[in-house]
């Protein structure tokens, strides 16, 4: 059965309670929300870095949308049971934790690996006047969102995956 993605947990904080914890959804919705409040306001010449890849100062709404999508799936990777069960809790109202999936492969190389071979050819991202190969596109990019800590994700990833 497929649990409803209100049910998992992005960023949590161990101890006795098991109420001590953010939704992923919203997790990812929040940090979305920043990058896009970053490139608006031209924090760290954000801005200017977008018109450097090809976004005229014209287009700064269109780049911070753009850096928005890709920042919403950074964390995809966490919807995998695998990492779900790192958070020992029994709250009714997040997926249980589940003993028999292990975490082999970090998070953000599992979000890569399902963008990759699922969520990408769903994408209807309309970038014809830009005359770039969308695929090319969005590799580069999710190699970056989905990246973590100064560590890009694992691009063979397949035979660890615990999903």
């Amino acid at each position: 059965m497929l649990e409803s993605f209100y049910k998992y947990w992005g960023k949590c904080q161990q101890g006795d309670q098991s109420d001590n914890y953010h939704l992923l959804a919203y997790h990812n919705l929040d940090v979305a929300a920043c990058g896009y409040h970053i490139v608006k306001n031209n924090y760290f010449n954000s801005a200017e870095l977008f018109e450097q890849i090809g976004f005229s100062s014209d287009e700064t709404e269109t780049a911070a949308l753009w850096f928005a999508y890709f920042l919403a799936w950074h964390d995809i990777g966490k919807f995998a049971n695998g990492f779900q069960q790192l958070f020992k809790h029994n709250n009714p109202n997040l997926v249980a934790p589940d003993p028999a999936k292990s975490y082999l492969t970090r998070h953000d190389s599992l979000g890569h690996w399902l963008w990759k071979n699922y969520l990408m050819q769903e994408s209807e991202i309309q970038l014809e006047h830009y005359n770039y190969n969308i695929d090319q596109i969005y590799n580069i990019w999710l190699l970056i969102m989905t990246g973590h800590h100064g560590k890009p994700p694992i691009l063979d990833c397949q035979r660890q995956l615990s999903i």
